[in-house]
């Protein structure tokens, strides 16, 4: 009966991808620092991550296509990314130095 189920479980899985990476600032790796996704107005679409202790996160599951995200960390500048792609079972990765100040970027 398993084996049955076993290729629409992996047949679903294959639909999705994901982002991952690191936020750094002068490559130490900043942690707490919050990566969220945007929509095409810029509100927050809800999903994101924040970083480990060493600057690392991983949001999924992701639908392929491209994405924007928000980097931001208190104490620094928030920077915006648009058109990361995110492909079917693969990560698409970042890796996204932030720094230091308050005003938006």
């Amino acid at each position: 009966m398993l084996l049955v189920f076993l290729p629409f479980a992996l047949a679903a899985k294959a639909q999705y991808g994901e982002i991952t990476g690191r936020v750094n600032y002068n490559g130490e790796g900043l942690g707490k620092a919050t990566v969220v996704l945007v929509d095409s107005v810029g509100l927050k679409a809800g999903l994101g991550a924040t970083t480990d202790v060493y600057g690392n996160c991983t949001i999924k599951p992701l639908k392929p296509g491209k994405y924007t995200l928000e980097y931001s960390c208190k104490g620094y500048i928030t920077k915006t990314e648009r058109g990361i792609v995110v492909n079917a079972d693969k990560a698409a990765f970042i890796d996204v130095r932030l720094d230091r100040g308050a005003k938006k970027k």
